[in-house]
Formats: C-alpha cells, sequence, structure tokens
C-alpha cells in the first residue's frame, strides 16, 4: 500500500492539466499512487488524463463522473474515499507543486504523532504561470508568524492553538494544493459538510485541528493559480451565511469574550464594508440581511455597524447636497 494518495479533482482545466501532471508524476518521493477524478468536463481533459494513464498504468487510476457534482467538496471526498493511503495531497487541477513537495512533507507525519496537516509555504502565479506575488494573499500579515527558519523552517502548532490564535481570524490553509493531510484525521472529524458550497474546506479545518495538530513549513511547494475561471468563495451572501454558521459554534466552544469576538469579525466587518454594503449591485434590504449573519458572531459589531451606516448617510446627503 503507498505512503500517499494524490487526488487530482478536475474541471474543464485542459490548458493547465500537463503541468500539473507532470509535476506530480515527477516527484522525488515516489511512494505514491495518483487518483484523477474528472467531473464531466466539456473540454479535453479527459483525453489528456487517459493519455497520461496510457503511459503510467501503473500508478494513476481515472474516475470519470457520469454526470457533473457542481461541487468540489463532493469530489475532494469522492477521492479520498477511493484513497488508499495513510496521508493525501488533493492537488487541484489548476495548480502546480515543486516536485520535491511530498519529499519535504511527508517526514513530519513520521516524526509527529499528532499531527493532522502540514501547510507549505504558498506563491500565487498567473495563467501562464508566472509569479506573482511570494505568499497567497491570504497569508498577508502573518507571513512571519506561520513562515520562518525556527527547526529547520518547520513551525509546529497545537491544533486547538492554532485555532484560538490564527484560524478564528481567516482562513490561514487557503489553498488545498499546498497541504497534506492524514486521512485518519479526516475521517475521525466527519469528513466534508456538503451543505457548505463556499467555504466546505474551512469548517472541515476547524474540525479536524481540535482534535490533531498543524505545521507550516517555509519551503515554496505550491503555487496558487490565479485565472479568469478560478472557482472561489466569493463574497455574497451564501458565503457570509456560512461563516456564520461555522463560526458560531467554534466561538462558543472557545468561549470567546464579547471583545475576542470583535476582534476577530473586525476583518470580514472591512471586507462586508468593501464588497458588499459599498457594491451597487446590493439592495439596501440585501445589505442588511448579509449582515445579520455577522452580527450573529459579535453583538458590539452592531453597534459598530449602525455607526458606519449613520456616517454613510452623512457622506451620501453631503453628496446630493453639492449636486
Amino acid at each position: 500500500m503507498p505512503k500517499v494518495s494524490v487526488i487530482v479533482p478536475n474541471y474543464n482545466h485542459e490548458k493547465f492539466l500537463r503541468g500539473r501532471l507532470d509535476c506530480i508524476i515527477n516527484q522525488t518521493y515516489t511512494d505514491f499512487e495518483l487518483i484523477i477524478l474528472d467531473d464531466m468536463s466539456t473540454d479535453n481533459s479527459l483525453n489528456i488524463i487517459k493519455e497520461y494513464q496510457l503511459a503510467h498504468p501503473n500508478l494513476i487510476r481515472v474516475i470519470p463522473s457520469t454526470e457533473n457534482s457542481g461541487s468540489p467538496f463532493k469530489q475532494w471526498d469522492k477521492g479520498i474515499s477511493l484513497a488508499t493511503s495513510d496521508l493525501i495531497w488533493i492537488a487541484e487541477s489548476d495548480d502546480l507543486a515543486s516536485t520535491s513537495f511530498l519529499e519535504y512533507c511527508v517526514p513530519f507525519f513520521e516524526s509527529n504523532d499528532n499531527l493532522g496537516m502540514v501547510v507549505a509555504k504558498s506563491n500565487a502565479i498567473d495563467a501562464t504561470g508566472q509569479q506573482i506575488s511570494e505568499f497567497h494573499p491570504m497569508f498577508k500579515g502573518y507571513e512571519s508568524e506561520l513562515f520562518n527558519d525556527k527547526a529547520n523552517g518547520f513551525n509546529y502548532f497545537k491544533g486547538n492553538d492554532f485555532i484560538k490564535d490564527y484560524l478564528v481570524y481567516k482562513c490561514l490553509i487557503p489553498n488545498v494544493s499546498g497541504t497534506l493531510f492524514s486521512k485518519d484525521a479526516y475521517v475521525k472529524s466527519g469528513g466534508l459538510n456538503m451543505d457548505f458550497r463556499r467555504n466546505g474546506d474551512y469548517d472541515l479545518y476547524f474540525r479536524m485541528l481540535f482534535n490533531t495538530d498543524v505545521g507550516f513549513l517555509n519551503k515554496s511547494l505550491n503555487s496558487t493559480r490565479y485565472h479568469d475561471a478560478k472557482l472561489t468563495a466569493s463574497n455574497n451572501a451564501q458565503s457570509f451565511k456560512e461563516l456564520s454558521t461555522i463560526l458560531k459554534p467554534v466561538f462558543n466552544k472557545l468561549k470567546l469574550s464579547a471583545s475576542k469576538r470583535l476582534e476577530i469579525m473586525s476583518f470580514y466587518f472591512t471586507v462586508f464594508k468593501y464588497d458588499i454594503y459599498l457594491n451597487n449591485t446590493y439592495t439596501f434590504n440585501e445589505k442588511l440581511a448579509i449582515f445579520r449573519n455577522l452580527s450573529d458572531l459579535s453583538g458590539l459589531l452592531k453597534f459598530k455597524f449602525l455607526k458606519f451606516i449613520l456616517q454613510r448617510q452623512k457622506i451620501d446627503l453631503a453628496k446630493k447636497l453639492r449636486n
């Protein structure tokens, strides 16, 4: 039985597939199986996948869907259920990795019994593969805390401490392609909740790390690709509704004070202000409905929001009078 199961969920990424599969097949650590899932692609993806399977029949299993699942999380879960290995690498089909990704990440599980996940340093690339940022954008402000040269570049966090000090603020495990995790930890957490269409990964990481630990590796081993067709969790009503559902039990379990809740929600309130409230594509009632999901997490945030609305109304009134 191989040590690692590499799962590549794909949908219409024919122009990125060869690069993705090449960097997996050429890994310097070779004790792995490769499971490729195609979610009823309408481009030439499946032909490319079959070409690779023909060239590597003992390495690759191809599992094409008979209908589109409509969810990347369903594909992740399907791949994990098919995996025969102790460790899982979900390598999304539009991203890239160093050929030494597994070589660096696997040994940490052998020397840390309660380790549930290793997160490698990720950069950001464009559609052509050119680097646009040394760090994934979600790491901004946390780069030195998560990635440093202590202990040979491996920064180990107890799961509960990482949740309390970092994960509650935002999803600082932003790209699953940059992680290697324990299948046992996934199963014991209950796996992905398919009710979440946008933030299922964020919800999963909380449940996994309440029982296991996480390490951040200061080596740039993963590249998150940004392109027009990138499937991302956009800041819409569904996203904020899910966020409230995910964070509420976490806040209660951690017994967070009112001031701590407000501190955490400040990030999301800033996102709300600029992406929702000041976005004219939403009606005022829609903006209020979205905000209710955030205000459920912090009573103090309601007062902050009311102050913000009054300030905006004064600004808007002044503009009307000038015109």
